[in-house]
């Protein structure tokens, strides 16, 4: 019989796996960071390239999932790791506040036209459904002018929480409000930041496609920890999504976070497009 190996994925340096010997010689900070590296090469932030739908209810989960470390890791290595050891390697993989996850791009996924292998589209609702051989591809100017409207969008609803005054205290704000904010000032201004960042890169000849991957990142790692709050207040019961913040003219203003994830959403989608409609090489 064939030994079962653990933790196996494949990188640049070729195939990787272990043994239950080869796991119980490990140190416990050896262990954590083998289950970290198994876990990354298989899951991904789904704001990578799963389709966000607002309307839908959300991100659309057509490679599968959602995925939960805990879910994840457990199943993989609990036959081989003790269970706080485990404990700290998911508490760690979601540190950023990220609880849902994607599987990674696996080979077959696209056929060579960039189309989603075995995706339908019935556009008349009659039978046999065309099955697209080839998507028209967005000019880059168009994907351009399609990620300034997202980041008007999105710039104008955070706009409240970042002002000088934003998430300060405030005289007798509308009821019912939560005092608590599912993300720190400073979260806050590094998530404008990143808006800025991308805005400056739309009005660049040939805009530097590292950049604005980098900052899209920070946008989806924020809309990862806004659905994590708007969750976890779901689970409690809590209905309303709305938060108090003041302004420079000291008045009491109310954000609604789903709009805020949803706007999110929407900004790396059409990032997410952009990028992909560049015609120069990097």
């Amino acid at each position: 019989m064939v030994e079962r190996t653990y933790g196996s994925f494949q990188d640049a340096e070729g195939m990787h796996g272990y043994t239950r010997d080869d796991i119980a010689e490990m140190s416990k900070d050896q262990k954590i960071r083998m289950m970290l590296s198994w876990f990354h090469a298989h899951f991904e932030d789904p704001a990578h390239r799963t389709p966000y739908e607002s309307r839908e209810g959300g991100y659309q989960w057509i490679w599968g999932g959602p995925h939960e470390a805990n879910d994840e890791v457990q199943d993989e290595f609990g036959e081989v790791v003790d269970y706080e050891i485990m404990k700290e390697a998911i508490d760690e993989i979601e540190s950023d506040g990220l609880l849902e996850w994607a599987p990674r791009e696996q080979p077959g996924d696209y056929d060579d036209d960039g189309v989603l292998n075995g995706e339908i589209v019935d556009g008349d609702e009659e039978w046999p459904p065309i099955i697209p051989t080839s998507q028209p591809p967005i000019s880059e100017p168009v994907a351009r002018q399609d990620v300034v409207a997202r980041l008007d969008e999105l710039e104008a609803l955070i706009q409240p929480l970042v002002s000088p005054q934003g998430m300060m205290g405030h005289n007798h704000p509308p009821e019912p409000l939560e005092v608590e904010h599912p993300c720190s000032r400073e979260e806050w201004l590094a998530l404008n930041e990143a808006v800025a960042a991308i805005r400056e890169q739309t009005k660049a000849q040939e805009p530097d496609d590292a950049v604005v991957a980098e900052k899209t990142l920070t946008l989806g790692a924020v809309a990862s920890k806004l659905a994590g709050w708007l969750k976890v207040r779901a689970e409690k019961g809590i209905d309303a999504a709305l938060v108090a913040c003041g302004t420079a003219a000291g008045a009491s203003v109310v954000v609604n976070i789903q709009s805020i994830v949803d706007a999110l959403g929407r900004t790396v989608q059409s990032v997410s497009t952009w990028i992909e409609s560049f015609p120069w090489p990097f």
